[in-house]
């Protein structure tokens, strides 16, 4: 004889269902049950915990602050920049401030002169002659060298 319910595809699938549905339900239990036992009610351990990211929060939210500061510093600082190079000069200029600028101009010129001449290079400079090699060449022995020296 065939076995009971062997037949019915319909109903032993629906069974499976069930049985599957039954232990999700049965291990959805048992992970709650553990989550229960195994929590944490520590008042202390949980304020620390929040001291801690409180701390954290804060530190970032100086870093990006300070990221901020920065940002605008450099964006005032190009448009500072800018500013200047838009004025770059005026179209008008008086007679005082031509000869103004000349004179500033010729002075510069002398004071670069000076620093030319003051710097001058030992390779430049013309070596002058040793008077005592000079004197002892034109001696002829050793008496007029001690006669001439006078030691």
């Amino acid at each position: 004889m065939p076995q009971w319910g062997a037949g019915n595809s319909r109903a032993i699938e629906a069974r499976m269902r069930k049985k599957m549905e039954k232990d999700r339900k049965q291990k959805e239990l048992e992970e709650k049950r553990l989550d229960e036992y195994w929590k944490d009610d520590d008042k202390k351990a949980q304020a620390k915990i929040q001291r801690k990211i409180e701390a954290e929060n804060k530190k970032q939210q100086k870093l990006d602050k300070k990221k901020e500061l920065r940002e605008l510093y450099g964006e005032e600082e190009k448009a500072l920049k800018s500013n200047k190079e838009s004025k770059v000069t005026n179209a008008k200029i008086t007679q005082a401030q031509i000869l103004q600028r000349l004179i500033e101009e010729k002075k510069k010129e002398l004071k670069d002169e000076k620093k030319k001449t003051e710097n001058t290079n030992v390779h430049e400079m013309e070596l002058e002659d040793n008077l005592n090699h000079i004197i002892r060449d034109e001696m002829n022995n050793y008496d007029e060298c001690i006669n001439g020296k006078k030691i």
